[in-house]
């Protein structure tokens, strides 16, 4: 008995995968599956019937290549979001709907799509409210406002406790502008 050697598959890499789903998805491939721009849950057989429209399109892509594309689909938050709504239907190819989402699935899905956190802009939006918060926290807490005071004639400028000479040459430097401006 010989020892053989495992021969290496070549698997596509991730990039590539990713490249041919934006084809499918917003390039010269769109019209072989518009379903994909909806991301509506698709129907099992999708691999098999979009590798038979890329070979009559004339595409060169292997299964591998198809089912790394597809990956990128099914594991987008809107497309699992789908699949976990209640009363879902998968969708062929064309975006016809065939048959209702099992409730495994939908559960598989939600569980999934609870797990990858917020999406990217929910993030954003988080973070944005966040410092708008902060922000307002920072304003709420910002020491009392520089008072003028009119004394026998001249103007004085009181700086709050804790403010430094610069902040009261720079208020002077700012009046000062704006009385030249008042006066033009």
């Amino acid at each position: 008995m010989t020892a053989t050697a495992a021969i290496p598959v070549d698997r596509p890499s991730y990039h590539e995968g990713k490249r041919l789903y934006r084809r499918l998805v917003a390039g010269d491939l769109s019209h072989l599956a518009p379903v994909l721009t909806s991301l509506q849950p698709l129907v099992g057989a999708a691999a098999a019937g979009l590798a038979a429209r890329l070979i009559e399109a004339g595409v060169d892509a292997d299964e591998l290549l198809i089912r790394a594309a597809l990956a990128h689909h099914v594991r987008r938050p809107g497309y699992l979001e789908r699949m976990a709504a209640p009363d879902s239907m998968r969708h062929d190819l064309d975006g016809n709907p065939v048959e209702p989402v099992s409730a495994r699935h939908r559960d598989h899905a939600a569980a999934t799509r609870k797990a990858m956190g917020p999406s990217l802009a929910k993030a954003r939006q988080q973070a944005r409210r966040r410092t708008e918060r902060e922000a307002r926290s920072r304003w709420r807490a910002a020491p009392a406002p520089v008072v003028e005071v009119k004394q026998a004639g001249r103007r004085r400028l009181a700086a709050p406790a804790g403010a430094g000479q610069g902040a009261v040459a720079s208020l002077r430097d700012r009046l000062g502008l704006a009385a030249r401006l008042s006066l033009g």
